[in-house]
């Protein structure tokens, strides 16, 4: 999703239909391998500190990262929502490398983009809300119940955006194309998992 804005098609259908795919992931496998991290926690020794970071840099998205950091301690939940949103800032440089990359692969494969002007790089403005909104937080003084006021509003955007996605949602899309697409996650989150259960134990 981070990066959908950067990629152009004249397929706008099939580009729909692979955001919505793109959301189940995340939601399914972030639900699963929540329960299974704290599930497992206690078998490998992990400290609550060394927990959150696990949780924060294998999960995939923001609330599932408090879920499961919260599960235990402050300092748990207190390192899983910094190595979230860490990994969260990254995706700004991410979105304009793989814009980088698509373009150029685009020139290389149509004689007529050769001599096209180069297009300039979209920039992911929804990260730079976020950017700005962190700094705000940083240095404003905002009291707990302005705060508490913000946090619920921004429940309130997120579940319209996300009701508005599920409206758009072709299941028969999810059966048809889901079952590689959720296999490469499965995969692809467990080496995440392991790497990051190594790395805690080395530097945390």
């Amino acid at each position: 999703m981070g990066v959908s804005p950067q990629l152009e098609t004249n397929d706008e259908e099939r580009k729909r239909e692979d955001e919505v795919l793109a959301v189940a992931v995340v939601c399914v496998m972030g639900t699963v391998f929540t329960l299974i991290e704290i599930g497992i926690k206690p078998l490998l020794h992990l400290t609550d500190p060394q927990f959150g970071i696990v949780a924060g840099g294998s999960l995939h998205e923001i609330a599932h990262a408090v879920a499961a950091g919260g599960a235990f301690d402050e300092s748990s939940l207190s390192n899983a929502l910094i190595m979230k949103l860490s990994r969260v800032l990254l995706l700004a440089p991410v979105a304009l490398i793989v814009d980088y990359w698509y373009q150029h692969r685009l020139v290389e494969e149509s004689v007529e983009e050769h001599t096209a002007a180069p297009k300039k790089l979209p920039i992911p403005w929804f990260l730079g809300g976020f950017i700005l909104t962190s700094i705000l937080g940083i240095f404003l003084p905002f009291s707990a119940a302005a705060l508490d006021v913000l946090v619920q509003a921004a429940y309130v955007f997120l579940g319209m955006a996300m009701a508005a996605l599920g409206l758009s949602v072709n299941f028969r899309v999810i059966f048809k194309r889901g079952g590689a697409v959720f296999g490469a996650a499965a995969i692809s989150s467990t080496c995440l998992l392991v790497f990051m259960i190594i790395m805690s134990k080395l530097f945390f």
